[in-house]
């Protein structure tokens, strides 16, 4: 066999085995941003045991994305796994009686995934819960500028005063 004939051989056979870790960067990267996982904290402040079962579905594909259940004691704070930063759709369903067999829905909670979700919180209470998602803050770019002020202060003590006078029911 001469030496041609081996590195073409090596040069193909890395090129096959690569073929298929291109999907995991397209995953990983999309519309040029890099998709980060979100983290997921669950916290109970509840006096019992509470279930509470987290299911997220993509908004593009309708394809479900996560689907975890937890058992949360009182003051307990579990770490989920964490979600993929693509624009989905997490429900967060509590149940109300963990005795029976079948339980009873107490609380659903629906919040938007985007890729500037930085960290989802989950709160729960004895009868209900509370769902926060933290976003990324904006760069300096993408931020509005505030409207300038010219500096006189009466200018704006009378801008002021005409709303106010605006709002006064007639």
């Amino acid at each position: 066999m001469n030496r041609r004939t081996v590195l073409q051989s090596a040069g193909v056979a890395g090129a096959v085995s690569l073929s298929g870790c291109l999907d995991v960067f397209r995953d990983h990267f999309g519309a040029g941003e890099l998709r980060r996982p979100v983290p997921v904290e669950i916290f109970s402040e509840a006096g019992g045991p509470m279930n509470v079962a987290l299911r997220a579905v993509e908004e593009e594909t309708n394809r479900e994305s996560y689907d975890h259940s937890y058992t949360v004691v009182p003051d307990e704070q579990v770490s989920a796994p964490p979600l993929g930063g693509t624009a989905q759709l997490l429900r967060v369903i509590l149940f109300a009686d963990l005795s029976t067999t079948d339980p009873e829905i107490e609380t659903i909670e629906d919040v938007s995934i985007t890729s500037d979700s930085r960290l989802i919180t989950i709160v729960i209470y004895e009868d209900d819960l509370e769902v926060n998602v933290e976003e990324l803050e904006a760069v300096n770019g993408d931020e509005e500028p505030e409207p300038e002020s010219t500096g006189d202060a009466d200018d704006d003590a009378e801008i002021d005063l005409e709303l106010d006078d605006e709002l006064e029911p007639a």
